[in-house]
């Protein structure tokens, strides 16, 4: 059985300060010099970035960098040094801070300021870990100087149980005058070795029980990464990983032992007795966890990786995605479903295929159930879901290890079904008064699946008034002045997890003026149109991801038009383009004084091949055009009259 009582209180900084230590190098550290120069191409130039591991169950990684203040901004740039770590379970050495001044070393931590940061750059989203960063000030370094700095790291999260996990990147966006890396392990340490990308290649030696590996570069040339490419295919970086971890079913056997509860457990029974009470037991669960405990993530020490004791999780009523997926299977299994926490990278989809058999492959972690004969995929930190589970969002087209003790390998989550995926929107703009008369503009939205929930979330987050006033608002950006013509409708069908807007608005006076005299009303049809992250085309050699896939929109805009006005721009047409990885059409139908458009955008896949990209991105400025309605009425006198 686990043990799910780690650490639950962030380290505060008089223990940080604890955890530090000035003083030399350790003994199994060998020095290396700078170069003298390096390719500069910046404020800065690095001459040398020196990394030493000792791997064990304790291990100590050393780093020593030099770098080189080219002009006033380099000299900004270094005379703050930040070192993170976590004290609650790693101390750190500080070894020297010395600015290098035409060939002489002047001490720089004599007279430096120093002090110690809480350092969480996911506050925004509620994950706390303990980080905390020793900032240093150094004095006196000018244009030029080289600084010289070290320090050690010693200890490993032993959440992993001894293993050691110790990723060592080769591929860097700044040319290095030097690269030094070392690795020394015991010979009879468990350890497998993940390398991807670029080859690289280590110079081994093994004495006394001792295996060294060397990588030592002269003149490291900058590396040009491509960016958004799909981590499934993102090999760019040379990573050498030194895992304790031998395969994804050894993984998932640890995992299997963090996240394992009592069946007896009290807070449990409870809990599960409550649910029974409710007409659907599995739905009013999900419900719970979902909706009741709030997400907050403590990630202090082991609990980055371990869940809290269900007692713990109810008491508080927070939890972050490790304590609500525990939660979650355990009231499940004891409903009598076959469940168990999933561990994914929500950040990358498929990413873990490619990645080293660990923990730290992952970042979220959901339920996997058997729920009326059918694998049942539950992520616990979301919200506002209503209806059967046939017809919610759930996880989708991302690798998963199920943490259980007889998983073998990594499985992938199957895609959505269309039947979860995107919205329908119709608009009217009613011009028949005429032109510069007041346009009536009434819009109806239908929202499915995970569209429908964060629309619920939105409307439960400032409320139907709110709701009212920001799509007011909006409106007014495109159209000026607007008038709310009747209170907007909210229609919520949570047996099918739909959600229906409708809302009408009076366009006091959206007209323009043509440089020939004329009048003009433009409007966006929808905002399905950004699909593509900004990215350069030319040269380029691996797959561009989409923003958001699946993808699937469908909106009708109808046009009542001034009585005997024929403006320009209305017409009957058929307009499409398709790629690899999305399509859109657009169908403009004219019958009488009025014109219907019907517009549909798909997305097709999660990413483009490399000779894909400059067609797509043309095809989006396409797209993107043909979500513009332009109407052009022309002078009086010249205006074209219906037949």
């Amino acid at each position: 059985m686990a043990d799910n009582s780690s650490s639950e209180t962030p380290v505060p900084p008089q223990d940080a300060w604890a955890r530090f230590v000035q003083g030399p190098a350790p003994a199994w550290i060998k020095h290396i010099e700078a170069p003298h120069d390096a390719e500069a191409e910046s404020a800065v130039s690095w001459l040398l970035r020196d990394e030493q591991y000792r791997l064990s169950d304790k291990s100590e990684r050393y780093f020593h960098f030099v770098q080189r203040a080219d002009n006033e901004v380099g000299v900004d740039w270094l005379s703050e040094i930040r070192i993170t770590f976590n004290p609650s379970y790693e101390t750190l050495f500080l070894h020297g801070v010395t600015i290098i001044r035409e060939g002489r070393a002047i001490d720089a931590l004599g007279d430096a300021d120093l002090d110690f940061m809480r350092t969480e750059r996911d506050m925004h989203a509620r994950i706390y870990r303990g980080d905390y960063s020793l900032v240093i000030q150094v004095r006196g370094l000018e244009p030029l100087d080289s600084l010289d700095y070290s320090y050690t790291i010693a200890g490993q999260n032993p959440v992993f149980g001894g293993r050691v996990v110790a990723p060592i990147g080769f591929t860097f966006k700044t040319p290095l005058g030097r690269h030094h890396a070392r690795v020394l392990h015991a010979a009879d340490l468990k350890l497998e070795i993940h390398a991807k990308g670029p080859k690289v290649k280590p110079n081994r030696t093994e004495k006394d029980g001792v295996v060294e590996l060397v990588f030592d570069r002269f003149k490291a040339p900058r590396h040009e990464f491509e960016a958004f490419v799909p981590p499934e295919y993102d090999d760019q970086a040379s990573v050498w990983t030194f895992n304790g971890f031998g395969s994804w079913a050894e993984v998932a056997r640890w995992a299997a032992d963090l996240y394992a509860t009592d069946p007896e457990d009290a807070t449990i029974g409870e809990l599960t007795a409550s649910c029974k009470g409710q007409p659907n037991p599995t739905l009013a669960a999900i419900a719970y966890v979902q909706d009741r405990i709030r997400y907050v993530a403590t990630n202090f020490g082991e609990g980055g990786y371990r869940p809290r004791a269900p007692a713990l999780i109810v008491q508080r009523r927070y939890g972050d995605c490790k304590d609500k997926a525990l939660l979650l299977a355990a009231i499940l299994r004891k409903l009598g479903h076959d469940a168990h926490v999933a561990l994914v990278c929500a950040q990358r989809p498929r990413g873990p295929l490619t990645d080293a058999p660990a923990p730290n492959a992952f970042d979220h972690v959901i339920v996997k159930a058997k729920i009326d004969g059918e694998a049942r995929w539950i992520d616990a930190t979301v919200t506002g879901q209503a209806g059967p589970l046939t017809r919610r969002w759930r996880p989708h087209a991302m690798a998963t290890l199920v943490a259980r003790a007889d998983t073998r390998n990594l499985e992938l989550i199957p895609p959505l079904p269309d039947a979860l995926i995107g919205d329908r929107s119709e608009t009217l703009h009613d011009m028949s008064a005429g032109v510069d008369k007041p346009v009536l503009f009434h819009y109806c939205s239908t929202a499915t699946g995970g569209e429908a929930e964060g629309l619920r979330r939105w409307i439960a987050s400032i409320g139907a008034a709110g709701i009212e006033r920001e799509l007011r608002r909006l409106s007014c950006e495109e159209h000026g002045e607007v008038e709310q013509a009747e209170p907007l409708e909210i229609s919520d069908d949570t047996d099918s997890n739909k959600i229906t807007l409708k809302n009408r608005l009076k366009l006091v006076n959206p007209w323009g003026a043509t440089p020939e005299g004329g009048r003009e009303y433009r409007a966006l049809i929808c905002h399905a149109t950004a699909l593509l992250p900004t990215a350069q085309a030319h040269g380029r050699t691996r797959p561009l991801a989409l923003k958001a896939h699946p993808l699937h929109h469908v909106h009708v805009e109808t046009i009542k038009l001034p009585r005997g006005v024929r403006p320009i721009g209305a017409k009957n047409q058929k307009i499409g383009r398709k790629n690899e990885a999305f399509e859109f059409s657009r169908q403009d139908v004219l019958s009488g004084a009025k014109l219907k458009i019907r517009v549909e955008t798909k997305t097709l896949a999660t990413h483009l091949s490399a000779t894909a990209v400059l067609g797509a991105q043309r095809d989006e400025t396409a797209l993107q055009a043909g979500h513009q309605l332009h109407l052009v009425f022309p002078q009086r006198g010249l205006l074209r009259v219906f037949a």
